[in-house]
């Protein structure tokens, strides 16, 4: 390894280090100086950077050197969090290529007594920049260690480090979500949702006129759906326990992260269907009939809509919810035909466990008649 070349790696060593302690443009700025001037002179100079002095091989070394280049140029936009373009994405596969071709010619040339030990060092170079550039190009922000790395080095730029601290808070969250803690989980849901919101220089406070019509809201779309599951999960306790009023308030918030970002996904339309359902179940209880009538009539128009107006087990639920809020209205000849709807329904399909449902439909109309 030529001396330039030893500089350039104890330069890069050097910004990585004091990168912590710079504000974040100036950090950036430098680091995107120098990498720009160590992917130019593997670019232009790899025959001289690559090349030992005694051989002359020309393809070898000006081929590394534009693969060496394609990749460190990926480097400032990987450690900036930045990957919108799938062009960044792309560049450095061409080194993964070209390391895995070195590769299997060093092991056929394995036993050869003409071994030029300038192919291995060119290999190791390249194994060395794969490690680096793959791991801040491909490595999944629900990986720990990277969250840290990454967010070490862009300390002091707010916007970028709450990309991470978003991840954060949602690991966070999936734990105390499995653990049936939702308080918990609402905390750390709504700390990622913020950090996503700061990310993307939306102001909290501007969250309900902005959502579904800023172009990138969709990127926080996952902090959506782990305050809807916090929300409806504490919804969920409140009903157990009959407290309808605080149910309805958290399923109300609920519904409210549901359709924060538009989806055209088939579960997430199904889901929006159940939501209006348990809204339904909870202005039921609290005798607002009509209005729970309206959403369950929506519940069904919209899970029909997605699934193509089939009759299934959970649209006989829903049946069987607005049959309870006819006979609470005193309209029990409706109330029957729902039921005994429901349970046509229930009955074609032998294979689920439906017997429990059917029998709670023929109780009602019992109770009806």
């Amino acid at each position: 390894m030529r001396l330039y070349e030893k500089i350039l790696i104890g330069i890069f060593l050097l910004l990585l280090g004091i990168r912590p302690f710079l504000s974040g443009d100036v950090a950036f700025g430098l680091f995107c100086l120098f990498v720009s001037f160590w992917t130019i002179s593997y670019l232009i100079g790899g025959y001289w950077l690559l090349n030992p002095k005694k051989n002359k091989s020309y393809f070898i070394p000006i081929v590394a050197g534009i693969i060496f280049a394609t990749s460190l140029f990926t480097l400032p936009y990987t450690l900036n969090i930045k990957r919108e373009n799938i062009f960044i994405n792309i560049l450095p596969l061409f080194n993964i290529g070209f390391f895995v071709a070195l590769g299997i010619y060093l092991f056929l040339k394995r036993k050869a007594e003409d071994k030029n030990p300038f192919f291995k060092k060119i290999f190791i170079r390249s194994l060395v920049i794969l490690i680096v550039i793959c791991f801040f190009s491909y490595t999944p922000a629900s990986f720990k260690p990277y969250r840290y790395v990454l967010t070490a080095l862009n300390y002091g730029d707010k916007y970028l480090v709450s990309n991470m601290q978003m991840f954060d808070y949602k690991a966070k969250f999936d734990k105390a979500i499995k653990n049936g803690d939702c308080e918990r989980a609402i905390e750390f849901a709504e700390k990622a949702n913020e950090a996503g919101l700061i990310w993307l220089e939306i102001p909290l406070e501007e969250i309900d006129n902005v959502s579904k019509n800023h172009d990138e809201i969709w990127k926080i779309s996952g902090t959506f759906d782990i305050l809807y599951e916090a929300y409806k999960c504490k919804a969920n306790q409140y009903y157990q326990k009959s407290n309808y009023e605080q149910a309805l308030t958290y399923y109300t918030k609920a519904a409210k992260a549901l359709n924060a970002c538009e989806y055209n996904l088939e579960l997430r339309k199904i889901e929006e269907a159940y939501s209006l359902q348990r809204t339904a179940r909870c202005y039921i209880k609290l005798c607002n009939y009509e209005y729970a009538d309206s959403l369950l009539v929506k519940a069904i128009e919209k899970y029909q809509a997605v699934k193509g107006n089939i009759e299934d087990e959970n649209v006989a639920y829903i049946y069987s919810d607005l049959a309870e809020s006819k006979a609470k209205q005193m309209q029990f000849g409706y109330s029957k035909q729902l039921y005994e709807a429901a349970i046509a329904i229930l009955q074609k399909d032998s294979t689920k466990n439906n017997e429990k449902q059917i029998i709670e439909n023929y109780y009602n109309i019992i109770i009806n008649n």
